[in-house]
């Protein structure tokens, strides 16, 4: 494909000669002076056209992109834009980069020993109530009472005795 553009660059009109053959692109560049009429533009090809076509041919060869003719509305742009920023991960300083990939790394060998114990029938199940080997977390005083966190006790709920 063959086309050409004729631009003002100050203070002389331009005209580019471009030549798309199978994904590169060959250009030449030439000076025209004044703005240039239709009648005088198709009297300059007829007489340099040879010519500026054997310059584009001899031109290096740059490989050019197809662009997509379609325009992506505005707010859809910004949609992208902003979903490409969220997967875009926050990378802090170089010590909690290295703390998250050690928890991320200790997170799979916690699943991978998980499955292994529940393949072997040794998993305790999750979720249950307490095993008889564990302590309570809090132990219970005299009277119902709870040891706070300040040290000092609390009174608890009242402990039905059997009748």
């Amino acid at each position: 494909m063959v086309s050409l553009s004729v631009y003002f660059e100050s203070p002389f009109w331009v005209g580019m000669l471009e030549i798309v053959e199978d994904g590169e692109l060959r250009a030449t560049r030439f000076v025209l002076g004044s703005e240039p009429t239709d009648p005088e533009l198709y009297a300059f090809l007829m007489r340099h056209g040879v010519a500026l076509l054997e310059r584009a041919e001899t031109a290096p060869a740059v490989p050019v992109e197809e662009r997509g003719d379609r325009r992506v509305n505005p707010k859809r742009a910004a949609k992208l834009a902003a979903r490409a920023a969220a997967r875009v991960t926050r990378r802090g300083t170089a010590a909690q980069e290295a703390v998250r990939l050690e928890m991320e790394s200790a997170k799979g060998e916690a699943r991978v020993n998980r499955r292994e114990r529940e393949r072997a029938g040794r998993a305790p199940p999750r979720g249950g109530p307490p095993q008889a080997d564990r302590a309570p977390s809090r132990p219970l005083t005299a009277g119902g009472s709870v040891p706070s966190r300040s040290g000092g006790i609390t009174p608890g709920r009242p402990r039905l005795s059997p009748s």
